[in-house]
């Protein structure tokens, strides 16, 4: 047994007393952390005495933020709402380096958001000896400059980003399933493109990496085989060094059941689920997890709304915290998919791919200038970033899908990483690729684009529509009156929403969407672009800076349309059970009819009996089934996070259930770390 203090305080374990929450006090802890009761004196003393690592939150400033104590406990007690105790430092191994400490996570049963939590975790197991190893005893700056050298990941650092070192391998296993094995029943549909994809992203790595000469190996439709896939990752992950890459790409179904997330082959059977499609662990995570390789970087345009199972089998949408759970211990791991659960993954006859696949190749190939970082990187930070604005405008945009898709990624990595450098590109004119718009628009846009790019950075831009629509305003403060709200959001995120150089104001809850367009309707009813809004109260949240102002927006659930089917109560209840809320999307004619989503998709529907062309005629709409609550903030803030990615919708379903939780939220918002870019 040993003990994990966190802080997010600065200087907080300078002191020699070391103080906690009760209310963190056992958080992430394993089961002998079941046995320690803060109310009984004597069950806290069998902590004295215990191992321990005291730290800073990755992202805090100050004295000493990087390094890791190491002792035993010493005097533990609670006074109050407070669980305190002193650390008696170990006499020849003091000092760790808090890098190494993101190296051993796995090991030391650390999961990736207790790097950026205040929390006392007792975990079950002892310290590994291979981290203890990278100690050093004392706090003189060179002795702390050579460990800190020492325990980082064997990473080629350049201009602080991690490269690829010259003599790696690179690996790459690439699934395609267009076509899936004919069935005289119960045929799973095809993918539109997935060879395509496949066939050009295997192109873009063989371009990217080709001075490593990578060995890479398509396996598509009929070759495709669960056995042949399962096979060919383990013959690949076979042999692989610390140092080499190992890539993966799949596109086509995907979903989440009970044995966890899973990947269909082109054998799968929909009465053999578990025994005909990839297991993402098992079959891929875990082989690569064996062997000594510390680079894995996946794409997967997958979605579970078009794979149906038979029986009574529960098929869910992909897990992304499954994901954060299976990346763990290297020095980076990666998984980016191409939509959020409980969307779909959209393709694109104009463009001939996926539209994900479609804006990652843009970006490999380097041709998409805003996917370009500092130094001519195109590293995991800012690939995602763009993706995140690009697939949602030209999704929500394009005519014949007019739809939502948010792309997700799950990063774990103890440095922002590169994925190709693009010289040439970070002086090219920044142009956005073009969309195929129909004559006849649903929307005449009413809405003004501002030809100029926004002055400054999006946070300095929404800092002064925050404190134009909430003056004075230096604490969190609610706002409850519709009138009262009505007027301050509606300056918030008055038009331009959109500019030259792109969208700065965004939104996040289980998913994160830049805005466009803003209006009140009536009463309490608001339309974000396509979302229906009945908002009840929000909250202004003035930053520690002015990087980190942000508005929590809470709104009332809204009955069904009637247009859609599974729409009852116990199948909303059902959906509520693993997504925690549930909507609905639908088609509005001419602005007051309401069609299925199938009928919106179609471009026609049945009306009062008479079969109707809509196309031109509907807008598409998403209504909120049950009390939901997001963040608006700006596209650069702090909140724009990939691990707080899996904790933010956690912490807003609190907060809808018990208003306590709203400190906690602010709290954790105000420890993330400031983004680079707008500093």
């Amino acid at each position: 047994m040993f003990n994990l203090l966190v802080s997010g305080v600065a200087g907080a374990w300078e002191g020699a007393h070391l103080d906690m929450d009760l209310d963190r006090f056992k958080e992430y802890s394993g089961k002998y952390g079941e046995i320690i009761d803060p109310d009984d004196p004597a069950s806290l003393r069998q902590l004295n005495g215990a191992p321990a690592l005291v730290m800073y939150e990755i992202g805090v400033d100050g004295p000493n933020a990087k390094i890791v104590r190491h002792g035993r406990l010493r005097n533990v007690a609670r006074y109050g709402q407070i669980v305190s105790c002193q650390i008696e430092l170990d006499a020849d191994r003091p000092y760790l380096p808090r890098e190494k400490i993101v190296e051993f996570a796995r090991h030391l049963d650390m999961k990736p958001f207790e790097q950026g939590r205040t929390h006392w975790a007792i975990k079950d197991g002892d310290l590994p000896p291979a981290l203890l190893d990278s100690s050093f005893k004392t706090l003189d700056p060179a002795d702390v400059a050579e460990a800190e050298v020492a325990g980082a990941a064997r990473e080629t650092l350049v201009d602080g980003v991690a490269v690829l070192p010259e003599a790696a391998r690179v690996v790459a296993v690439i699934v395609a399933l267009e076509n899936y094995r004919p069935a005289d029943a119960n045929q799973i549909e095809p993918v539109e493109f997935a060879k395509a994809d496949a066939e050009a992203f295997k192109l873009a790595v063989e371009t990217i990496f080709a001075d490593h000469r990578p060995e890479v190996v398509v396996l598509a439709d009929s070759d495709a085989t669960h056995a042949s896939v399962v096979n060919e990752i383990k013959g690949r992950a076979w042999g692989l060094a610390e140092d080499d890459l190992f890539i993966f790409y799949y596109a086509g179904h995907g979903f989440h059941d009970e044995t966890g997330n899973r990947l269909t082959a082109w054998d799968t059977s929909v009465t053999n689920i578990a025994g005909t499609t990839l297991s993402l662990d098992a079959d891929l995570l875990g082989v690569v997890r064996a062997s000594p390789c510390q680079r894995v970087l996946a794409f997967i345009d997958a979605c579970a709304t078009r794979f149906k199972a038979l029986g009574r089998k529960v098929i869910t949408p992909l897990d992304t915290a499954e994901f954060a759970r299976l990346l763990q211990s290297a020095s980076f791991n990666a998984i980016f998919m191409s939509c959020r659960p409980g969307e779909q993954s959209y393709p694109d006859r104009d463009l001939g791919h996926g539209v994900w696949t479609h804006f990652l190749l843009q970006a490999l190939n380097g041709a998409a200038p805003d996917a370009v970082g500092p130094g001519g990187y195109i590293t995991n930070a800012t690939l995602q970033d763009y993706l995140r604005q690009e697939v949602p405008r030209h999704v929500a945009q394009n005519p014949r899908i007019r739809a939502t898709q948010t792309p997700e990624a799950v990063v774990t990595a103890t440095n922002t990483f590169a994925i190709r450098r693009v010289t040439e590109a970070a002086s090219s004119p920044r142009r956005r690729p073009a969309i195929a718009v129909a004559a006849s628009n649903p929307e005449p846009s009413r809405w003004e684009r501002s030809k100029e790019p926004f002055p400054g950075s999006s946070t300095t831009l929404f800092h002064d529509r925050f404190a134009s629509a909430f003056p004075g305003v230096r604490e969190p403060r609610w706002f409850t009156d519709p009138a009262d709200i009505q007027r301050r959001l509606t300056r918030l995120l008055a038009p331009p929403l959109t500019f030259a150089n792109g969208t700065p104001f965004w939104w996040w809850a289980d998913g994160n969407l830049h805005i466009e367009k803003f209006e009140h309707v009536e009463g309490r009813r608001y339309l974000m672009d396509v979302h229906e809004l009945e908002i009840v109260r929000i909250a202004a949240v003035p930053g520690r800076g002015y990087w980190g102002d942000f508005v929590y927006v809470e709104v009332a659930a809204m009955p069904p349309t009637g247009a859609n089917p599974n729409t009852a109560p116990e199948d909303i209840a059902r959906r509520v059970g693993y997504r925690g809320y549930d909507d609905e999307e639908y088609g509005l004619v001419d602005g007051r009819i309401a069609i299925s989503r199938g009928e919106y998709d179609d471009g026609a529907a049945e009306i009062d009996g008479d079969l109707v062309d809509t196309i031109g005629r509907a807008a598409l709409r998403v209504r909120y089934l049950t009390p939901y609550s997001f963040l608006l903030a700006a596209n650069g803030s702090p909140i724009n996070n990939n691990d707080f990615d899996l904790v933010l919708p956690k912490l807003l379903r609190a907060v809808l259930e018990d208003d306590k939780a709203f400190e906690q939220l602010v709290s954790a918002v105000e420890r993330l770390p400031r983004r680079e870019r707008e500093k």
